[in-house]
C-alpha cells in the first residue's frame, strides 16, 4: 500500500450518536453546512450512487497516517467475495474493489478490510464493505456492511487486544454518521462510545485513495481478474 503524509484535512463539529439509525433532519442540515455537500444526481434527477459515493469519500476528513489502498490483485480475497455477495460474472467486470492489509490483533497475520464499488454493491447511501479474516481453511468474511464510504479508521484504541475501527455509514445519498466497530466476546459489534469530534481519534486512516482521479486513470481493480 503507499503511504501519504499530510496534515489534517478538515473536521466536522459535533458528530452524531454512533448507532445504525439516521440523524434528525436538523442534524442532517447541519452536517451539510458543515460538510459543504450536496449529493450528486443523475441525468433522471435520483442520486447517483457511484458519483456520490467519490465524493463524500473525498470531502472526509484525513489523519495524519494515511494509507492508500492496495494495488496487487489478491485471487483468494476476490473468490471469497464473489462466493459471499453472489455476483455472477459479468457483475463481476462492472465491480472494482479496494482494500487494504491490517493487522487488527497486533499477531502478525494480516487481516482484510474491503469496500466494493459498483452497480451491484453500491446504492445512493454508499458502498456494501467486509472485514475479511484468515482461518484454517483461507478468507473468511468475518462481517459484512452495507451504506458505508471510504475511508475508514484503524484506532490506537484496543479492547480485548484488538483495535477498534471507525467507519462512515451514509444514509439518504450523504454521509451520515460515524459508527465505532469494538471487539466484545469474539467479535467486531457496535459500539456505544460516541466519537464527539473526529480530532479526537488517534490513529490510521485506510483506503484513502482520491476516487475521483482513480477513474479517471483507470486506478482499481476488477473483481475477478486476478483469478482468471
Amino acid at each position: 500500500m503507499r503511504q501519504v503524509k499530510g496534515r489534517i484535512l478538515g473536521s466536522l463539529v459535533g458528530l452524531m450518536s454512533l448507532s445504525l439509525v439516521g440523524c434528525s433532519q436538523q442534524e442532517m442540515e447541519d452536517l451539510s453546512r458543515v460538510s459543504g455537500y450536496e449529493p450528486i444526481l443523475a441525468e433522471d434527477g435520483t442520486i447517483d450512487p457511484i458519483k456520490n459515493t467519490i465524493k463524500i469519500a473525498m470531502t472526509l476528513p484525513g489523519f495524519l497516517d494515511r494509507n492508500e489502498a492496495e494495488t496487487t490483485p489478491d485471487p483468494a480475497l476476490e473468490q471469497v467475495l464473489i462466493d459471499h455477495y453472489q455476483l455472477d460474472p459479468q457483475q463481476c467486470k462492472e465491480t472494482q474493489y479496494y482494500y487494504n492489509y491490517l493487522d487488527l490483533n497486533d499477531d502478525g497475520a494480516m487481516e482484510i478490510f474491503v469496500l466494493l464499488l459498483g452497480p451491484y454493491t453500491t446504492t445512493e447511501s454508499g458502498s456494501s464493505a467486509a472485514l475479511v479474516l484468515q482461518g484454517e481453511e483461507g478468507y473468511y468474511v468475518e462481517k459484512s456492511f452495507t451504506n458505508l464510504y471510504m475511508p475508514f479508521v484503524v484506532s490506537n484504541q484496543t479492547n480485548e487486544g484488538w483495535h477498534d475501527l471507525v467507519l462512515v455509514v451514509g444514509e439518504g445519498g450523504r454521509m451520515d454518521h460515524y459508527v465505532v466497530l469494538r471487539y466484545e466476546n469474539n467479535a467486531y459489534g457496535i459500539s456505544t462510545h460516541p466519537v464527539e469530534q473526529i480530532e479526537s481519534i488517534d490513529g490510521t486512516i485506510y483506503l484513502c485513495n482520491d476516487l475521483e482521479e482513480d477513474q479517471k486513470n483507470g486506478n482499481f481493480l476488477i473483481l475477478g481478474d486476478g483469478i482468471k
